[in-house]
């Protein structure tokens, strides 16, 4: 009996050892593949490289004005889950998405011009839209997997109906396609919104940006 719990025990060690050499190899490779995805990124907003067409100054200089440059943030954070940081690049009117992949930089996703769209830290984005008659701000929150494609997403508007230049309780608010309460869709959208001290609606948990310097 002894013989067989210090045979078992013995396997086990062996497949544990295997199973954490393993995992430390995946770590290893995932950083290397981070520190050449950083690179590669760095080449690009440097105006080194360009990628499907697209180089720097297409995102941040405003067309025909080659002198100039839009005001530009940047930021490196992995939106697709895979343990890469992708490059997100947002000037006043591109906001391009760029994915490391097979020794390549690619487009993720290119979410210009409008609506305008922020990064959260857990992955997902909310866009905002903002529309007349009647004056409205409409949401949409959403998830990308690793390809770009939206695998998850809900949308919440509200509306001024009466005109009054205030969303009130007299106006209409949607969430998620069903027709709720002022007081109901602030519960349901306390969880992607906060109100500032100016009490205007501000994106929740929004990404750390770097400004780009020209």
């Amino acid at each position: 009996m002894n013989k067989k719990i210090i045979s078992c025990i013995s396997v086990l060690a062996l497949l544990f050892g295997l199973v954490w050499s393993c995992m430390k190899t995946d770590d290893k490779k995932r950083q290397s593949v981070t520190e050449q995805a950083m690179l590669a990124y760095q080449e690009f907003l440097e105006g080194k490289i360009s990628v499907d067409g697209i180089d720097i100054d297409s995102i941040t200089v405003p067309t025909g004005e080659p002198g100039s440059h839009y005001e530009t943030k940047y930021a490196f954070f992995d939106c697709d889950r895979n343990g890469v940081p992708e490059l997100h690049v947002n000037s006043a009117r591109y906001y391009y998405i760029f994915q490391y992949k097979d020794e390549n930089v690619w487009v993720y996703k290119n979410l210009s011009p409008y609506p305008y769209y922020y990064a959260l830290q857990n992955g997902a984005f909310i866009s905002h839209r903002m529309g007349a008659g009647p004056v409205s701000d409409g949401y949409k929150y959403s998830i990308f997997d690793t390809f770009g494609n939206e695998i998850f997403s809900i949308g919440f508007t509200k509306y001024d109906e009466n005109g009054n230049g205030t969303y009130d309780e007299d106006d209409e608010y949607i969430f998620d396609d069903v027709i709720v309460t002022k007081d109901e869709w602030e519960k349901l959208t306390r969880k992607y919104l906060y109100k500032d001290e100016d009490g205007i609606d501000q994106i929740k948990n929004e990404i750390s940006w770097l400004k780009m310097e020209f």
